[in-house]
């Protein structure tokens, strides 16, 4: 259940080659079980849209990547769209070179 102080919203898109989830508002360790269960239901290949996320904590680092390596254990994988507007989080802890983070979409393939 979503704080109202904290709110996040989250649509998912299943396409044929790739799930898209979009998340919107703040990720943070109050709504993080909400995008973690969202996540779960998901395998194969899964994007992360991030760009309408204004926040995010260490929790919703350490989900991405928890997911990560749970959708490579089964052969999938894990995009995250929309890291321009979190590019210093990513960087500052390191993870934009070990998480695939993309500032746009360009890459989708779930129509």
């Amino acid at each position: 259940m979503a704080n109202d102080r904290w709110p996040l919203h989250i649509d998912s898109r299943v396409g044929p080659h790739e799930t898209v989830v979009v998340a919107s508002g703040e990720v943070s360790r109050t709504t993080s079980v909400r995008l973690n269960e969202e996540l779960r239901r998901h395998a194969g290949r899964v994007a992360i849209d991030l760009k309408a996320v204004d926040y995010m904590n260490v929790t919703g680092i350490s989900l991405l990547l928890k997911e990560k390596r749970r959708l490579e254990q089964s052969g999938g994988s894990l995009r995250i769209i929309g890291g321009n507007k979190l590019r210093s989080l990513f960087e500052m802890t390191g993870l934009r070179g070990v998480l695939d983070v993309q500032d746009s979409d360009s890459g989708s393939v779930a129509e």
